[in-house]
């Protein structure tokens, strides 16, 4: 008899996990009430979601700017978007609290990158003083860094700043002389796959980490609170998805990497196998993204508070899970 009860007490913990796994899994493969409505930003920010833009469920739009993404989340005309991390400050701001921020998505993009000619080369932040760098991106999170990273190294640094990051990419690679430039993925990769030799590469978000004790959040999603708190099922079936996707493009499969190029994210297979691991595209289930995130909108308001809004935005702005 106590033989007989052992093994119907496995037969039911055995039944019972196996239930239990299978109902986890099958979260991600349920409707949605009505397919939601996704802002993607072209470029690491949005990258991790291209496996969601053959599901129907999901109704992904790519832009190619942060300037087309803001009206539509303002509007309502997405239910979530991805944003870099200070344009998520901005909009809770611009609704008053109706915005939150589900999870970071990527960490630091950006690399320093000598076109080396001479005989040295930057092995430090502090090696690019009295140098000149040229970068895009001023009055966003990579002027700040630079502001940050000169502050906490007391060098200097003049920095040239141009238009876009395909300015710079371009002045790169017609320069004769040694040349630094600040430069998000991919176009690192695409710089530097020509010639890699000629090139040195330092790693911005280790040098953040070093200069503040936490990483750099970049880009972040962000959701309309009115679509977490009336849709709650619906989210929980996208943050499972959202999971799974990224995890499918951290992991470059064959056929996820010509999925990247189909959608125009990267040129080539080859760029963005490369790319990718330098890309730190992230999701987190928990929430322990929030503490990087406040330290880079501690940072960012201290500097210059219209960086986030001109407000700091109180612990609302954070989904909890």
């Amino acid at each position: 008899m106590k033989k007989r009860i052992s093994l119907l007490l496995v037969f039911l913990l055995t039944f019972s996990l196996l239930t239990s796994c299978g109902n986890d899994s099958s979260v991600a493969d349920r409707d949605v009430s009505a397919p939601i409505k996704i802002a993607a930003l072209n470029g690491p920010t949005g990258v991790g979601l291209a496996p969601l833009m053959d599901d129907e469920r999901f109704d992904v739009t790519v832009y190619q700017s942060p300037d087309e993404i803001t009206g539509k989340i303002i509007t309502g005309d997405a239910d979530i978007a991805a944003v870099p991390s200070n344009l998520a400050s901005v909009l809770y701001n611009k609704t008053k609290g109706q915005i939150q921020i589900l999870s970071t998505v990527t960490m630091g993009v950006l690399y320093f990158v000598e076109n080396q000619t001479g005989d040295s080369a930057i092995e430090s932040f502090s090696d690019l003083d009295g140098k000149t760098v040229i970068a895009s991106g001023k009055g966003g999170v990579p002027e700040y860094v630079m502001q940050k990273l000169i502050e906490e190294n007391d060098i200097n640094v003049n920095i040239e700043w141009l238009g876009n990051h395909s300015d710079v990419l371009s002045k790169m690679q017609t320069s004769k002389a040694d040349t630094v430039a600040l430069l998000p993925e991919p176009m690192v990769t695409i710089l530097t796959s020509s010639a890699a030799d000629t090139y040195t590469v330092l790693d911005v978000n280790a040098m953040w980490q070093d200069a503040t004790g936490e990483e750099l959040p970049m880009g972040v999603l962000v959701a309309q609170k009115s679509f977490v708190e009336e849709r709650a099922d619906d989210l929980t079936i996208f943050m499972e998805n959202a999971s799974r996707a990224v995890r499918a493009v951290n992991e470059t499969g064959d056929d996820t990497l010509a999925l990247l190029v189909d959608k125009g994210f990267f040129k080539s297979t080859a760029i963005a196998k490369n790319a990718i691991p330098n890309c730190n595209i992230v999701f987190y289930t928990d929430n322990s993204d929030v503490a990087g995130l406040q330290n880079l909108f501690n940072i960012l308001f201290e500097m210059n508070p219209k960086a986030l809004g001109g407000t700091m935005p109180d612990e609302n702005i954070f989904y909890q899970k």
